[in-house]
């Protein structure tokens, strides 16, 4: 009745992918939905297999739940052979937020009051910070300033689409993705991300801290990656971290992700600096 094809991107071996290109085929949807991490391990393994993606002839595939990096962006959209769509939201809000054709992330501001808050004052766009939102839908059990628990970027100015929306110039993630530092800082994900923009090779990344002193940076990639970006990783990572703190730069096989579907780019058994 509702014309939607279920499928599950938990446990994705090939066996699984093929029966899900082959399910998707027959059913021939419009656009695929899912969880980031699920939507580039469906496109990664498509290429790996060489199936074509672009037989399916989606419009977009939308993405949700994490964010994804720039060159797992790129491999989507050239699998598929369509756009690849942000859209943001949370189970207690439904979307917050959806990627229009120019790029522009909306906010839903016709249901929703939104606030950008850094150390509880309000933030200037451009700058990254927590977002509040306020619910103006729910009249049973309205949610009021709620914290997501997010940190997004609001952008300087509006969208070339001509949309009056307002408009997220990013969503970081996870307020509490960080890294913590000998010297008492949060290092958050952020930083790490940006580390990756100008390593295409490298499909995925997870930093993991077990302790405060040491630090495992662990790379997907399809090719070996080369020692001069090890080094800049390294050198980039020690830098940030400070004195006494070992960066070991590892290439993996794989990445697994959690029970949840999501394959955070974080991994802190260290929550506190004392």
């Amino acid at each position: 009745m509702k014309n939607i094809c279920l499928i599950d991107v938990y446990e994705l071996d090939d066996r699984a992918i093929q029966r899900a290109y082959a399910q998707l085929s027959r059913f021939k949807p419009v656009f695929l939905r899912t969880i980031s991490s699920g939507l580039y391990r469906f496109c990664s393994a498509l290429d790996r297999l060489g199936m074509d993606g672009r037989e399916l002839k989606l419009r977009c595939a939308i993405y949700t739940g994490e964010s994804l990096l720039p060159s797992q962006k790129r491999l989507v959209e050239r699998v598929l052979g369509c756009r690849a769509v942000c859209e943001y939201g949370c189970t207690e809000l439904g979307i917050l937020a959806l990627e229009c054709p120019q790029g522009g992330i909306h906010v839903n501001h016709e249901n929703l009051f939104v606030e950008y808050l850094r150390d509880g004052l309000p933030a200037e766009p451009g700058k990254e910070a927590e977002i509040v939102v306020t619910d103006l839908d729910d009249y049973v059990a309205p949610l009021v300033r709620y914290a997501v628990g997010d940190l997004v970027v609001p952008a300087l100015e509006r969208c070339s689409c001509g949309r009056s929306l307002p408009v997220l110039s990013s969503v970081v993630g996870r307020s509490h993705d960080t890294i913590a530092t000998p010297g008492g800082r949060a290092v958050h994900a952020l930083y790490f991300t940006h580390l990756f923009d100008r390593l295409d090779s490298v499909h995925q990344f997870r930093v993991v801290q077990d302790r405060i002193e040491t630090i495992r940076i662990e790379l997907k990639s399809p090719q070996r990656i080369a020692p001069a970006d090890v080094t800049y990783l390294r050198r980039a990572v020690e830098a940030i971290m400070g004195p006494g703190v070992e960066v070991h730069v590892v290439q993996v096989s794989d990445i697994p992700a959690e029970p949840s579907g999501k394959t955070p780019w974080i991994v802190s058994k260290v929550r506190s600096v004392n």
